[in-house]
C-alpha cells in the first residue's frame, strides 16, 4: 500500500482530511481479498501471455514480510522429568522395558511428511496463517532451492511431480555434494527469485503493509506480483 500522501492522491483527495484513513481503506480492500480476485488476476495474465510455454525452473526463497501483526505467542512446551532410555515405554518408570511391554508409539509425523500423502489443496489448507518468526502447481523441468530446502521428503515430492531437484545440501545434515558443471550452470538461475523479492520489497509494497490478516496480506502482495509480472512482459515485448 502506498505511503498515506500518495494514497490520498490515488483516492482523489488533495488536502489532509480528505482521504479514506487507514481503517477505511482497510475494510474497502476486504472485498479484494476474500475472494482472492489479484491471485486471479495474476494466474489469468500469465496463462494468457505464457500458458504454452515451458517454465524451465521454479526457483524458491524465503522472505520476510512486516505485516501489522504482532507474532502470536507461542505454548511453552510442557516440562519434561529426565528419565532414563527406555522409561517412556514403561509407563514413566525408571530402568529398562521389560520384554512384555508394549512397544512405543511411533512418533506423530512432521508436516512435510504429511505434505507427500496430501493433495495440493489439504496442504495449502493445513498451513500457518498465523503472524510468526521465522527464517529462511507448475509444468517446470527444475527446482532450484537453497539449502534451507534441503530434505529428503521435498526432493521426493519434486520428483513426483516429474522435476529434477536442484537443492544445495545443508552441510550439518552430512558430507556436502558438489554440484556437477551442468547443475551448478541451472542454480544460478536461481538468484532470480531474490531479485523478485527485492523488488516486491522495495517498489511493490513488501515493505509498507497497512492491512491485516493472512487473506489480505496476500492479496496485498499478489497485487505487487502482477505489477511485476506486467513489467516483466513489457521488457520482454521492448
Amino acid at each position: 500500500m502506498p505511503p498515506p500522501n500518495t494514497m490520498r492522491g490515488i483516492c482523489g483527495g488533495e488536502a489532509l482530511g480528505q482521504g479514506p484513513s487507514e481503517s477505511t481503506f482497510s475494510r474497502a480492500f476486504d472485498p479484494f481479498s476474500s475472494d482472492n480476485r489479484p491471485q486471479a488476476i495474476h494466474e489469468a495474465l500469465i496463462k494468457t501471455h505464457d500458458g504454452e510455454k515451458i517454465a524451465g525452473h521454479i526457483s524458491r526463497d524465503a522472505t520476510a514480510i512486516h505485516a501489522r501483526e504482532k507474532a502470536v505467542a507461542k505454548a511453552r512446551p510442557e516440562e519434561k522429568t529426565q528419565s532414563k532410555p527406555g522409561a517412556e515405554s514403561n509407563g514413566g518408570k525408571r530402568g529398562r522395558r521389560r520384554k512384555d511391554d508394549p512397544p512405543a508409539p511411533p512418533p506423530e509425523p512432521k508436516r512435510l511428511q504429511q505434505q507427500l500423502e496430501r493433495d495440493l489443496e489439504a496442504n495449502l489448507a493445513d498451513l500457518p496463517t498465523l503472524c510468526d518468526w521465522g527464517c529462511k502447481k507448475n509444468s517446470n523441468l527444475y527446482d532450484l532451492a537453497d539449502a534451507a530446502y534441503d530434505a529428503k521428503q521435498i526432493r521426493e515430492m519434486s520428483a513426483r511431480l516429474g522435476h529434477v531437484p536442484i537443492i544445495d545440501d545443508n552441510p550439518g545434515r552430512g558430507e556436502k555434494r558438489e554440484f556437477s558443471p551442468a547443475e551448478a550452470v541451472r542454480y544460478r538461475e536461481r538468484s532470480a527469485v531474490e531479485r523478485i523479492n527485492s523488488h516486491l520489497h522495495e517498489q511493490h509494497g513488501g515493505r509498507h503493509v497497512h492491512v491485516r490478516g493472512p487473506v489480505k496480506l496476500a492479496a496485498h502482495l499478489a497485487f505487487g506480483l502482477v505489477v511485476i509480472a506486467a513489467e516483466q512482459m513489457l521488457r520482454m515485448l521492448g
